[in-house]
């Protein structure tokens, strides 16, 4: 999350791919706030596969 923060800061653009492992709860929390504090955040969720 560390560096989507800073990639949002510097005005980049950002995609952030979920862990495989988990962690969809803490990245979507992170994201909330930091959108939350007007940071240009949008958190985009999918399925994969065909």
């Amino acid at each position: 999350m560390h560096a989507v923060l800073v990639q949002a800061v510097a005005g980049n653009a950002v995609i952030a791919k979920t862990p495989t492992e988990g962690g969809v709860a803490c990245l979507a929390l992170a994201s909330a706030l930091a959108a939350r504090e007007g940071v240009p955040l949008t958190l985009l969720g999918g399925s994969a596969g065909s």
